[in-house]
C-alpha cells in the first residue's frame, strides 16, 4: 500500500484440499490490522465450485434440518468458504492474541476469492464465533443452551479473549454474485457506513 511504515507479516496460509479453499492472514501489529486474502480459480476443483451455483441458505438448520433463511446463498462458494471458515476464525484469534485493544479487519478476494471473501467478511463482521463455522439455527434444546452458555463463559477467562473489531472493510476484485436479493439487502445492512469495494 502507500503506508512506508506498514509492517505486515505472514501470520498463516490456509489450505482446505477437499474443496481447494485457500486463504492467508497477514497482520501488523503497529497498526492493529489484519488482512484475510482468498485465493481465486486455479485449479479443476475451483472450476467444480464456480459450476455449482444452485443456491442454498446461509443460514443453515441445526444437525442438517431443513432452513427456512430466505437468504439464500451460491453453494459451491458456501461450501468452500464453509470448509475453512471455523480455521479463519481460530487463526484470527491467534493472530491477534497478546496486542489488546480494538483491531481493523480487511478482507479480500479475486474471483472466486472475492465470492469467498464477501461470504466471511459477511461471517465476521460481528464477533469472532470460534466455536462453530458459518452460524447455524441454534439447538432449542436445554443441552443447546448450556453450550452457549459455557462457551460465553470460557471467553471470560484469561487467555480466551476475542478480536474486537473496530472496523470491517471487504475488498473484491472480479467477484461473482453471491447470493439472492434477500442476501443482497441482508449484506447492505451488515455493511452500512462501512468500506466495501
Amino acid at each position: 500500500g502507500t503506508d512506508q511504515n506498514a509492517e505486515f507479516e505472514l501470520c498463516c496460509f490456509i489450505t482446505h484440499r477437499g474443496t481447494s479453499s485457500e486463504a492467508a492472514i497477514w497482520r501488523d501489529r503497529s497498526r492493529r490490522l489484519v488482512v484475510i486474502a482468498c485465493r481465486g480459480t486455479s485449479d479443476i476443483v475451483d472450476v467444480t465450485t464456480d459450476a455449482n451455483f444452485i443456491q442454498t441458505p446461509l443460514e443453515q438448520g441445526f444437525k442438517g434440518q431443513k432452513s427456512d433463511d430466505e437468504r439464500k446463498v451460491h453453494s459451491g462458494f458456501f461450501a468452500s468458504a464453509r470448509a475453512v471458515s471455523r480455521r479463519v476464525k481460530e487463526l484470527l484469534v491467534s493472530a491477534t492474541a497478546g496486542t489488546p485493544g480494538e483491531w481493523e479487519l480487511l478482507v479480500t478476494g479475486h474471483s472466486l476469492g472475492g465470492a469467498l471473501a464477501t461470504l466471511m467478511a459477511t461471517e465476521l463482521v460481528g464477533a469472532v464465533d470460534v466455536t462453530r463455522g458459518f452460524k447455524e439455527k441454534e439447538d432449542a434444546s436445554l443441552l443447546g443452551a448450556a453450550q452457549r452458555l459455557f462457551a460465553g463463559a470460557k471467553q471470560a477467562f484469561p487467555g480466551g479473549e476475542l478480536p474486537k473489531w473496530r472496523d470491517v472493510s471487504l475488498y473484491t476484485f472480479g467477484a461473482p454474485r453471491v447470493g439472492n436479493s434477500a442476501f443482497a439487502q441482508y449484506f447492505e445492512a451488515l455493511f452500512a457506513g462501512r468500506e466495501v469495494f
